[in-house]
């Protein structure tokens, strides 16, 4: 070194490769030569390390491995890894005397990183301090507006995500399958018992989780049996029925507890609700019609003068025709015009059935000995 060589008196040398030297001099002058050797005189050693290391990620979660490398010169053989705080767990059988530590930070903290590399000729520090980040790690918890439903009815699913690096997309699934959104907060309206799954993506991690959601059924309502035809005049009042008791009627002329009142409802359907709302806050409802009629012609008379009485009318199904002159034929239809009964009589009292509710046209023929056989046609009402 410094423009010395073998055939300097004084030369400087370095030493490349650690070990021990042995040296030779040879002098020489006019009247001959020496050798001088000296067996493992020098004794060379590496320099004290420079320690430096890095790592993969400084902004790792706390469920992520960081990988740390040993950038140190100089040659060392060992080294000593510390942390501050000291809330970190060494990953892969590495542990804080490896060259090359995983390390997974445990607590969401500024970490300081220190390494000490030694060789045979000392040790060097670093240290980085704040150098680690450490994050919350990715994870979601799932709430609903209401875990339980009515049938028909619908809840709000809210997925809270939090930790990660705070970009997220959402996918839900449900069990039974069927259900499949991206939203965060989707709206869901099952027909059964159903689990709903979220999975949240921030890009470098997933975490799922899921929430019950359980449907109650609607009540079953049984209406009670309710007049189909009511005379708009001189009709009671009459009280509507319906299973379960407890709810409430609702329409034209009809209090809230089912009292319906012909007299003062319009004439034509009216539409009747019963409404009722069982101990879980489910409510159904169940709807029937009762016409009301202004039952004009029930006892009138023909052109003549001659009477022709339906009686009673209305009536449950049993009634009489009644005329002062002879009954030949009654033919009864309903409003479609279908024929239900026709019989030939020779009487003026003629006691009959009909079966079925609803509205009547009675064609009643008579023979009249001025006039011969007419025809009178009266509205006969069954309930």
């Amino acid at each position: 070194m410094n423009g010395t060589n073998t055939g300097s008196q004084n030369p400087q040398v370095r030493f490349d490769v650690p070990g021990s030297y042995t040296v030779s001099l040879t002098a020489t002058n006019a009247g001959g030569s020496d050798t001088e050797t000296k067996t493992n005189y020098i004794n060379a050693t590496d320099p004290p390390p420079l320690a430096d290391f890095s790592a993969d990620n400084l902004n790792p979660t706390t469920i992520d491995t960081v990988h740390f490398t040993d950038l140190s010169t100089n040659n060392p053989v060992s080294w000593l890894w510390s942390f501050t705080p000291a809330t970190v767990t060494f990953e892969n059988g590495t542990d804080q005397n490896s060259q090359n530590p995983e390390v997974t930070f445990n607590d969401v903290a500024l970490y300081t990183v220190q390494l000490i590399a030694y060789n045979a000729g000392g040790s060097d520090t670093m240290t980085k301090v704040d150098y680690i980040n450490a994050l919350e790690a990715l994870s979601v918890s799932v709430t609903a507006s209401s875990g339980f439903v009515c049938l028909g009815d619908s809840t709000q699913l809210f997925a809270a995500p939090s930790g990660g690096t705070g970009t997220y997309t959402f996918n839900w699934t449900s069990d039974p399958p069927g259900f499949n959104s991206t939203e965060q907060i989707p709206m869901v309206t099952p027909d059964q018992n159903t689990t709903y799954f979220v999975t949240v993506d921030d890009g470098n991690h997933q975490a799922t989780a899921s929430i019950d959601i359980s449907v109650l059924p609607l009540p079953v309502i049984t209406l009670g049996i309710w007049p189909d035809i009511l005379c708009h005049y001189q009709e009671p009042p009459v009280q509507l029925t319906a299973s379960p008791a407890g709810g409430t009627f609702s329409g034209n002329a009809v209090t809230p507890d089912g009292v319906f009142s012909p007299e003062v409802a319009p004439l034509g359907w009216n539409v009747i609700t019963y409404t009722y709302t069982n101990a879980d806050g489910c409510t159904a409802s169940a709807q029937d019609s009762i016409y009301v009629d202004d039952c004009v012609g029930i006892a009138e008379k023909d052109q003549t003068g001659d009477p022709v009485v339906i009686y009673p009318n209305p009536n449950t199904g049993t009634f009489s025709v009644n005329s002062n002159l002879t009954i030949t034929k009654i033919v009864i239809r309903d409003m479609t015009g279908k024929t239900v009964f026709e019989k030939s009589f020779s009487d003026k009292n003629i006691p009959l059935n009909v079966m079925f509710k609803g509205r009547y046209l009675v064609r009643v023929f008579v023979a009249d000995k001025q006039n011969g056989e007419r025809v009178i046609t009266k509205s006969l009402i069954v309930f």
